[in-house]
Formats: structure tokens, C-alpha cells, sequence
């Protein structure tokens, strides 16, 4: 079974994600805190059978954006779901949810009947006054980012904690959960959805310890099935939902659940889902979306902008497009620009076995067919710019100029010394000190050149550490492709840069700022390719600085004499 995932845009300007599964009437589906759509994969692939299946990032959590609201309600998070609804041009649907997306789906069938045919809570909280009281005090700590990386550990630990005892901030006998604690990997996967969510992750959990289920329930009209899996830490809450309203019925918890909800949901379907929308975005802000390779699915940020030749952007080791998307829309006032997450990183599938650069290369072309572009300009950074190297080799006819900002030009030792030691695989660990692991490594890059020679001779001079809030989100980038990362930067450090450089037939201009430390590559770029010329540039951390790297790109790329500027 194939699972989709897409944007779509509200009519209130607001981006939401969401995966899709199946043919057949829509089955909207809403998963838990501090989780994603990533958790409802399992079940969709169960209740995909004969159905649409449409899981949904609830606001804040996954890749949909938060609401604008400083303290939401669930009822807040269920207007949204009907927001969304709309979007996806969905009047009518079934409706599962389970823990917190069990009570935005209860809130919403209750005030929204007419929009919900059958509803499934799969694990719905019916706390006690006494129990909201203890969660809303102690469920949600402050989850701030921290210097050293220790509000990872944090996170690592509430997760793990959340396996072994409900709640999981009761660490007693009588509290414990009597199941097998979720493998490294697992509880991996899980980290890196709740660091998605990040230190706002409190706000749905906090809405459900405010919202009154029980009344919900007893004011239900929608044909309601009320289930959970005996590992459910709400498995005990069925038993309080019995004989609250004639339009539940009650599934006792049990390993074929997914069988008893599609037969609660057969009779009498729906008409089928429509396809999905085309992912839109207000004038001048990258559209998120995603585009099918013969890898999987890449994840694309595009602006539609001016009528100059496109700007396909590859970003730099470790991390995602995500880097780019505030340049964009300067970039795009006189051009389309796109960009993608490489192969392996940020939310892009990874290319099998063990890549080289023309794999990626080809994958990117591939997906530039598929979105229609012809004629292109490529900007690479880093890996990026030996990607967008082979691209031009690949295909000179359409790709008319090459901006290669930082490549790698390394002795036969710095190879060697490179591919042993710039990027260990990430290995998730019980304890979850591979996060601290990974912090530390995205914070020395910025000290140290390479980050691990911590020497006199390895300390870069103009390194700074940002603050750990700034610092944080580029992290989670990096982290989304934490375990394929290091297949990337085995690709740059093994490529033939000496090699392939004179191969290529079109236009380049080499490119470093002053403070990147593969500024030392340039000038034996320059003496490869005789033919082009180079720049140092100040980077784009400021309007200014922007603006002069942009009128040096524009000028290049138009074969329009360079601003004046420090060559090498």
C-alpha cells in the first residue's frame, strides 16, 4: 500500500500536512500528542482497505502549522479540522481519532454533525476532575532549548517514560505498564515527531486536560464506536464510556480492533474522496509540496515568481531546504525559484544502498521533469554545489549556469581522514545519548574545522555558537534525516571533484563566503577551470549582505558583467 503525503492550504492562509492512503469514501483520521501522521501509518494501512484514508498533522504537531492562538481549546483544534475539511473539499467523512485526535474528533462530531457519518475513538480520555488537575500540573514541563542539548535528553526520556508508566510522570510500582519497552529505533522515530511539535507541544495536551469528555459524550448523536488495543494506556477509559449515550457502542479492546471498525464503517459509505488539491500559497511564500521520484517522494518548496529562468537551489550538508526558504522569496520577485530536500535528508525518501553525487543528480533532474522545468539555473552549496556540478555535466542543454558555493577539493589524506571521520552513522541508543551526540556535532561545525579537530590548528577563529532557541530548529532539520545523513557526506567526500570539474560545459561562477572554511578549494577550482571566474561573497545574514549576494548571482546568471567584488 502506497502512503502519500501533502499540503494543503486553509482558507485562513494556514499550511497543513497530511498523509493518504487508499480508494474509497474518505476516513479522516486524527493521531495523539505530542506524535504525527507518521503514528496512524500502522492503521492506515489496516483500514485502507476499501477506504480513503486522509491522516492529518493536527496544528503544531507534524508539519502542519500551529494555531494562532496563545492557549488553544479543543474546540479551537476541531474549528481547524473543519477548516481543513474544507480545503480538502470534504462536506461529509468518517472520523477517527485517537488519545488527544480522539477528543478534537469527539468535540467536532458533537458540534459538526452533519459534516461526521460514523466516528471511532480509538483510546478517548475520560479523566477525572482529580486526574486533569495532577496532569496539568505535572504532564507538560518546560521542554526550552538548552545550551548543552540537554532538553533532548528531555525529550528522550518523557517519551521512553510515556512506554513504561501512565502516567508517565508516576514512576511507581502500581503505575507501571506491562509491555516491552519500544526498541532504539522506535522510540527514535517517535523523538524526532515530538521535537517537530517543540517546546509549544504542551498546547493539545493541555486543552485535553481541560475539555469535558464526558459531557461530549453524553450530548453524541453520530453513530459512535468506542475502542482501544489492550497495550492502550486509556484501555481502562472504555469501561467509563458505557451507557453515557445510546449512540455508542462499545468495542472491548482486542488485537483484530481494525477488523471491528471496518465493519462499523460498512454500511451505508460515502461517496468516494476526491483527489486531492493542488497545494497553494499566499503571493511571494514558498508552497510546500511533494513530488514523486523513482526513490519516493522529495519534498519541494517552490515560489512562482517572476518570468526569468527558474533558480533550482541545493542546499549544504547537514540539514534541509528549509535553510532556504527565507531567501526565496527575494530570489523569486524576478523568477520561479525551487528547492528540495536532497535525498536522505529533511523529509525527502533516501536513495537505496550506498550513493554516489550522480545519484543524487539524477534524482533531482528527475523530479525537476516531473514539476515541468526546462531551462534552469542551479546554485549548490557544498554538497549541493558538486550535485549541481554533475547536474551540468549530466545535462549542459539545460542547465545554463552553475553558482558552486563551496566545493570540495580535499588532498588523497584529507579524503581518507574525511570519509573516517566527518560523519559517523547516528545509531539510536536506549539512553538517547546519540541526540547529545548529534547536538554537539552541529554545534562544533561552527568552532572547528573539521568540527572534530579540536586543536589550535582545527579552531576556526570567526566561529560563534548561536543561542540554543536559534540554533534548535536547524537541528531538528538535521535530525529528520539523522540516519541517513552521513550517506550524503560519504557521497561528497568520495567524489572525483578533480575529475569531474573540468568536465563540465557550462558557465560556472565559484563562489565562498568569507567565513566558510572550503574557501581554501577556490583557487585550485579557478585554476581547473580557467574559463571561470570566482567571488567571495558576505553571506545573507543581513539585508544588506543579501542584497549584494543576489545582485552578484543575478548579474551572472543574466551574462551581464560581474559587480565589482574580492576574487580569488
Amino acid at each position: 500500500m502506497t502512503i502519500v503525503r501533502h499540503y494543503v492550504l486553509t482558507t485562513s492562509g494556514r499550511r497543513v500536512h497530511y498523509r493518504r492512503a487508499g480508494e474509497g469514501p474518505p476516513l479522516v483520521m486524527l493521531h495523539s500528542s505530542p506524535s504525527s501522521s507518521q503514528q496512524l501509518v500502522p492503521r492506515m494501512r489496516q483500514l485502507a482497505r476499501g477506504h480513503t484514508c486522509i491522516a492529518i498533522d493536527t496544528p503544531g504537531y507534524g508539519e502542519s502549522e500551529e494555531l494562532v492562538v496563545e492557549r488553544p481549546a479543543i474546540a479551537d483544534y476541531a474549528d481547524a479540522l473543519g477548516e481543513t475539511l474544507d480545503a480538502l473539499g470534504l462536506p461529509v467523512v468518517d472520523l477517527y481519532g485517537t488519545h488527544t485526535g480522539a477528543t478534537i474528533a469527539l468535540d467536532f462530531a458533537v458540534r459538526h454533525r452533519q459534516r461526521v457519518r460514523r466516528l471511532v475513538l480509538d483510546g478517548v480520555a475520560i479523566y477525572s476532575e482529580e486526574e486533569k488537575a495532577s496532569h496539568r500540573e505535572h504532564y507538560t514541563p518546560s521542554l526550552a532549548p538548552q545550551d548543552y542539548g540537554e532538553h533532548l535528553l528531555r525529550y528522550w526520556n518523557m517519551r521512553r517514560d510515556m512506554a513504561m508508566f501512565n502516567p508517565w510522570y508516576r514512576r511507581r510500582p502500581e503505575n507501571r505498564l506491562h509491555k516491552p519497552l519500544p526498541t532504539p529505533e522506535q522510540l527514535h522515530h517517535g523523538v524526532v515527531d515530538f521535537l517537530r511539535a517543540g517546546e509549544n507541544y504542551w498546547k493539545g495536551y493541555q486543552a485535553v486536560f481541560r475539555y469535558n469528555t464526558a459531557e461530549s459524550l453524553a450530548a453524541l448523536a453520530v453513530p459512535t464506536l468506542v475502542t482501544a488495543a489492550p497495550t492502550d494506556t486509556l484501555s481502562r477509559h472504555i469501561e467509563r464510556a458505557a451507557g453515557i449515550s445510546d449512540a455508542i457502542r462499545i468495542s472491548p479492546a482486542g488485537e483484530d480492533s481494525h477488523e471491528r471498525i471496518l465493519e462499523f464503517l460498512a454500511s451505508d459509505p460515502l461517496p468516494d474522496a476526491p483527489p486531492p488539491p493542488v497545494p497553494s500559497s499566499p503571493p511571494g511564500v514558498p508552497r510546500r509540496d511533494y513530488v514523486t521520484t523513482s526513490i519516493g517522494q522529495l519534498l519541494l518548496r517552490r515560489v512562482d515568481g517572476g518570468p526569468g529562468r527558474p533558480l533550482v537551489l541545493l542546499h549544504a550538508m547537514p540539514g534541509s531546504s528549509a535553510y532556504h526558504e527565507r531567501l526565496m522569496p527575494e530570489l523569486a520577485k524576478e523568477r520561479p525559484v525551487v528547492t528540495f530536500d536532497l535525498p536522505g535528508n529533511g523529509d525527502s525518501a533516501p536513495l537505496p544502498g550506498i550513493p554516489e553525487i550522480w545519484d543524487f543528480a539524477r534524482v533531482i533532474w528527475e523530479a525537476l521533469d516531473v514539476l515541468g522545468v526546462g531551462e534552469c539555473d542551479l546554485y549548490g552549496a557544498h554538497t549541493g554545489a558538486l550535485i549541481a556540478m554533475e547536474m551540468g555535466i549530466a545535462r549542459p542543454h539545460q542547465a545554463k549556469h552553475l553558482l558552486l558555493d563551496g566545493i570540495t577539493l580535499f588532498t588523497p589524506e584529507e579524503t581518507a581522514d574525511r570519509l573516517a571521520n566527518y560523519a559517523p552513522p547516528i545509531v539510536p541508543t536506549s539512553e538517547g545519548t546519540h541526540l547529545i551526540w548529534a547536538w554537539n556535532f552541529r554545534r562544533d561545525m561552527q568552532l572547528w574545522w573539521p568540527w572534530y579537530d579540536r586543536t589550535l590548528e582545527g579552531l576556526r577563529p570567526e566561529g560563534s555558537v548561536p543561542p540554543a532557541a536559534a540554533m534548535h530548529p536547524g537541528f531538528v532539520e538535521f535530525i529528520k534525516g539523522g540516519l541517513t545523513y552521513h550517506l550524503s557526506y560519504r557521497a561528497a567526500f568520495a567524489y572525483p571533484t578533480r575529475d569531474r570539474l573540468p568536465l563540465v560545459p557550462v558557465p560556472m561562477l565559484h563562489l565562498s563566503s568569507e567565513i566558510d572554511p572550503l574557501r581554501a578549494c577556490v583557487p585550485e577550482a579557478r585554476r581547473l577551470t580557467p574559463q571561470t571566474t570566482s567571488r567571495i561573497h558576505r553571506g545573507t545574514a543581513t539585508p544588506e549582505t543579501m542584497a549584494e549576494t543576489f545582485a552578484l548571482w543575478r548579474a551572472f546568471t543574466n551574462d551581464e558583467p560581474l559587480p565589482p567584488g574580492p576574487e580569488y
